[in-house]
């Protein structure tokens, strides 16, 4: 298992925190539709993730259809670098859009 991490910091603000890979991706889906799930505008803090490949970024976007088909509004803050050359290179930089 790896040192990834997703942590209530606040009432809708959430960090994320290691690498995201194949297999840590995996159980942050569900993880992350338990904490959300009392929260109507969600903000999830992506400083402390260290690594991340396109599972990172598809980790994000089954967040937002989850969000979006349960009525909430999410955002993805502090975007690390690496995360947001893949969503460039991928044609999604603006669909997931870190402010």
């Amino acid at each position: 298992m790896s040192n990834t991490a997703l942590q209530r910091v606040e009432a809708g603000l959430f960090a994320l925190s290691g690498s995201l890979d194949m297999d840590s991706v995996g159980p942050l889906v569900g993880m992350g539709r338990e904490l959300f799930a009392a929260e109507n505008d969600i903000r999830v803090d992506l400083q402390a993730v260290e690594r991340s490949g396109s599972a990172g970024i598809a980790l994000l976007l089954e967040w937002m259809r989850y969000a979006q088909a349960q009525g909430k509004q999410i955002r993805f803050i502090n975007m690390p670098q690496q995360m947001n050359a893949i969503a460039r290179v991928s044609g999604l930089a603006d669909l997931i859009s870190s402010k």
